[in-house]
């Protein structure tokens, strides 16, 4: 068996007294089936260990790559080639508790990254930076509303450079939001990433969790304009990976 399963295995051993059968030679799918089946009691898992688990396969593989099954990971990968199921909603999802915009919209973001997103709106404040939450979770029908809506107005060439089309926005995972600030205009533009703000964002966001996901000389890569105000939550660790590196969620297992 996988040595991380067995780490996972031992590691579990302590605080569960049932251990499924019938794991999966798959190290991703094995970890994954079996922390998911355990936690179908949560008396059986702790906190402490289901963040150990997570951290150690983060570590070890980085991302999850099939939203179908790995969908809980704050490490999951969607872009315009991997998808989320139509009827995907997170089951943790919140209002968000800092400060939004007067024109916000989908104001629910998972408990994780709201923690995160607390934390990283008060460090901004003390240093003299006002953020606003502008948007987090979108269902898929109100993301396919407005991919639809920008193929209307701009054209499916213009629209897909900014929009993604419905099951492959990261809004849709709670883990994604947009940003803005009390000197912002109202339409969100690349010049965002030249403000005040948007310099303290883009040094500042790994050290709590989040990157900027869509960099200005990754469009190729990612697909989409730059968009300095587009955070996503992805954890401290993988935050810092990224920021120190350069580099974007799909150059990681390159």
């Amino acid at each position: 068996m996988n040595k991380f399963l067995l780490v996972v295995l031992v590691l579990l051993t302590g605080c569960t007294n049932v251990i499924p059968e019938d794991i999966s030679d798959h190290p991703v799918k094995g970890t994954y089936q079996f922390v998911e089946e355990t936690e179908g009691n949560l008396s059986l898992v702790n906190d402490e260990v289901r963040v150990l688990v997570y951290q150690q396969f983060i570590r070890t593989y980085k991302l999850s790559k099939d939203p179908h099954y790995y969908y809980r990971p704050i490490t999951i990968l969607v872009n315009k080639e991997i998808g989320l199921p139509s009827n995907f909603v997170p089951q943790d999802l919140i209002r968000t508790q800092v400060a939004t915009s007067p024109r916000a919209s989908n104001v629910m973001i998972r408990k994780d990254v709201n923690v995160a997103l607390k934390a990283l709106f008060s460090a901004a404040k003390e240093e003299g930076v006002e953020l606003w939450f502008q948007s987090g979770y979108r269902s898929y029908s109100v993301q396919k509303q407005l991919y639809e809506r920008y193929v209307k107005q701009y054209g499916e060439a213009v629209a897909n450079s900014f929009s993604a089309k419905p099951g492959h926005s990261e809004h849709q995972t709670g883990l994604a939001i947009d940003v803005t600030s009390p000197n912002s205009n109202s339409s969100f533009e690349g010049d965002f990433g030249d403000s005040k703000e948007g310099k303290w964002l883009a040094i500042n966001a790994h050290r709590f969790g989040f990157i900027i996901r869509y960099p200005k000389d990754k469009t190729e890569i990612t697909g989409y304009i730059y968009e300095p105000w587009h955070l996503r939550y992805v954890g401290v660790e993988l935050a810092t990976t990224l920021f120190e590196s350069g580099l974007v969620m799909e150059e990681l297992d390159n």
